[in-house]
């Protein structure tokens, strides 16, 4: 279990003020299935889950590949905020997301601010034509993506049409 994240959270005064840490996390298989096969011109090449289970934070990690341009690719990290230690995840993703942020230091450019309804950060290095974003989806889902070789209109498609299942997204509501 990573030591600073039970740190943070034993040393609050009240166990939680989250909403999140009443909810029960989704088992890895619930999150892998809620992965589509393809997005747009993007297959579905590799699966994987419980890559943060000894943090007590469901997850899972897909890695995703342009159909006519082997070149392009990208991974996409959901980890489920429910639960104490994702509560805290979450938590702490909102107050590093929470404030407009700008850094152009070559050779990264970094970035937070708001894309429609989302508090995104955008890292972009144009020198290796790779970027990352992480964001909060429904409140509670942190989503974490790393491209190779996409530009930033193929990522934002890639977004916009990326769906987390409807099952997954109602199960998080209740």
């Amino acid at each position: 279990m990573d030591t600073s994240l039970e740190e943070d959270f034993l040393d609050r005064e009240t166990k939680s003020h989250h909403p999140l840490v009443e909810k029960v996390p989704l088992t890895g298989d619930e999150l892998q299935s809620s992965v589509p096969y393809s997005v747009g011109f993007f297959r579905r090449v590799s699966l994987a889950h419980g890559l943060h289970e000894e943090m007590g934070i469901s997850s899972v990690r897909s890695k995703f590949q342009h159909t006519k341009d082997a070149q392009k690719s990208l991974s996409i990290e959901i980890m489920d905020g429910a639960g104490e230690l994702g509560a805290l995840l979450i938590e702490k993703s909102e107050e590093k997301l929470k404030e407009d942020f700008e850094d152009h230091s070559l050779p990264e450019k970094t970035v937070i601010n708001e894309h429609q309804t989302f508090r995104v950060l955008e890292k972009e290095r144009t020198d290796l034509h790779r970027t990352y974003l992480e964001f909060i989806h429904s409140k509670r889902f942190l989503i974490k993506v790393h491209t190779q070789n996409l530009s930033k209109e193929e990522l934002i498609d890639f977004i916009h049409l990326f769906r987390l299942e409807k099952e997954v997204i109602d199960t998080s509501s209740q």
